[in-house]
């Protein structure tokens, strides 16, 4: 089991025009990935943003269809909420910023007991979770 994060969705979304190594990485899984309800509504809200019109319609197709092809969408659940409460809280004391939506990722993950794949490693680094980058990440 690995969860995707949103860079790498939006990456899914590219279709045939997908940076090479995150395709192949893709392919290879032995699994359905996963994805959190926090990464669709990031991925989507993004989408919504844009001005109405033709593109705004693909990139909304092409997220449907991306999500289509994940496994689950993982939930944000009170044992999650806990987990993001201690990642907040141990921010604070080191004086380390972080977005909050991130936080909520990382909370899911940690709670599934999944590794996540991201191009933002820095973003999640020090909080227990298994890490990957697609991009550089050898195949299988």
């Amino acid at each position: 089991m690995i969860i995707l994060d949103t860079g790498v969705v939006t990456e899914l979304m590219k279709a045939e025009e997908a940076a090479p190594e995150v395709a192949s990485w893709l392919r290879n899984l032995t699994e359905p990935p996963l994805t959190t309800i926090i990464t669709r509504a990031e991925v989507l809200a993004g989408v919504a943003a844009l001005p109405a019109g033709r593109r705004r319609d693909r990139l909304r197709a092409r997220a449907e269809a991306a999500f289509d092809l994940l496994g689950a969408c993982l939930p944000l659940d009170i044992a999650a909420t806990d987990i993001y409460g201690e990642i907040v809280a141990t921010h604070r004391q080191t004086g380390r910023s972080f977005h909050e939506l991130n936080g909520l990722v990382a909370a899911i993950a940690l709670q599934a007991g999944a590794p996540l794949a991201t191009r933002n490693i820095p973003a999640f680094e020090g909080l227990g979770i298994e890490l990957v980058n697609p991009w550089e990440a050898a195949a299988g």
